[in-house]
């Protein structure tokens, strides 16, 4: 017989696979990381969701659970994989967060730079990964990629108004 809808296993699961979401998008706790989509990180990611995905089906879970875990699973799959369809996406996830970093964000300025500086210190291993994947890509795909690097450009001036603004200096 089936447990309870809340129990141990699934209350786990829940934060282990919403954590795991959250570090693809580089949210919450993992705003300081970045995926790099190299061939090596998304068989990575592949990898830890069939993890997951046989861990809910071996759980003694409810039928809500095992469906929504499920459908939290295969979203992220598929999320990867339009990622990877369309690689300039990796670029935009970058541009929004220095974005929002600049703008939208209700941190000190010092925190708000300090996490920019790390966002933008991935950016020479991101374009190296999304440039061979771009190689394989249709030109609509690589001419949307282009646009995607000249909003990146915009943003790291934007960004680099944003810390002469609060005094820091982008030298040191």
């Amino acid at each position: 017989m089936r447990e309870n809808l809340v129990n141990g296993a699934a209350t786990a699961l829940d934060r282990e696979i919403a954590d795991l979401f959250f570090a693809y998008r580089g949210a919450h706790r993992f705003e300081e990381t970045l995926t790099i989509p190299s061939p090596q990180t998304v068989e990575d990611w592949f990898a830890r969701i069939k993890t997951y995905r046989n861990r809910v089906e071996k759980e003694n879970l409810h039928p809500f659970w095992q469906r929504h875990f499920a459908e939290v699973l295969n979203s992220l799959a598929t999320q990867i994989e339009i990622d990877l369809d369309r690689p300039y996406k990796y670029i935009n996830r970058l541009v929004s967060a220095i974005d929002h970093l600049s703008t939208g964000d209700k941190r000190s300025p010092k925190e708000r730079s300090s996490l920019i500086i790390k966002k933008v210190s991935y950016a020479d291993e991101l374009l190296r990964a999304v440039l061979l994947h771009l190689a394989r890509k249709d030109r609509a795909t690589r001419a949307e990629a282009a646009d995607s690097l000249r909003v990146l450009k915009h943003g790291a001036e934007h960004g680099a108004t944003y810390w002469s603004a609060q005094g820091f200096d982008q030298t040191a």
